[in-house]
């Protein structure tokens, strides 16, 4: 598969996933972390889903909030795309969807990463409340937590290779919040 870029040079797919680390044996041995992409992916796919006979229909049809419901649902997944687009501008080169960072990438503290260390996974997560919401599903809620545990431990898994990698690292860990500040599970500090 063939991708046009800004130069309307065409690159290989290929390419863009061995420029991020990706390889067979990596995926095999999750040498890069490559299982906790995979969960993620699983689960965030797993949103798709529709909700069944674990839906909360009594209380969404009692509380007669649908209209509500949308709107809040709806400014949390706008703001959770506006939060990953400019963190993804922020990381520029620096980008991997893999928790192992790449070894030539640049510490970002600025920007998006001023607030928060993960502010991808921080949107990730804003989404999947967004859709739980939306939605009312205990199917959607289990995944809304499971996606935060399979973020906990990827952004952790990450932190331990910057610290590697960044020797400056370790300031701003103890300064910035993980992923959402005053969360037990998904901010903690050094």
């Amino acid at each position: 598969m063939r991708i046009f870029h800004k130069n309307f040079k065409s690159i290989h797919f290929k390419e863009i996933l061995n420029s991020w680390g990706f390889s067979w044996k990596g995926l095999i041995h999750n040498s890069s972390g490559e299982w906790l992409l995979c969960s993620q992916i699983s689960i965030i796919l797993c949103h798709l889903i529709p909700p069944f006979s674990l839906q909360l229909t009594i209380i969404k049809e009692q509380m007669s909030w649908n209209i509500a419901l949308a709107y809040i649902s709806g400014m949390i997944l706008v703001s959770s795309f506006i939060r990953a687009y400019k963190a993804l501008i922020s990381l520029g080169g620096s980008l991997s969807p893999l928790p192992k960072p790449k070894l030539e990438g640049t510490l970002r503290t600025k920007g998006s990463y001023r607030n928060c260390r993960h502010p991808i996974y921080q949107s990730i997560i804003l989404c999947s409340l967004a859709i739980n919401i939306y939605l009312l599903s205990a199917f959607h809620m289990i995944l809304f937590f499971l996606l935060c545990i399979i973020l906990r431990k990827k952004a952790l898994y990450e932190e331990k290779e910057l610290k590697v990698i960044h020797k400056e690292y370790n300031k701003y860990i103890s300064e910035t919040p993980a992923i959402v500040p005053g969360i037990l599970l998904l901010d903690w500090r050094e």
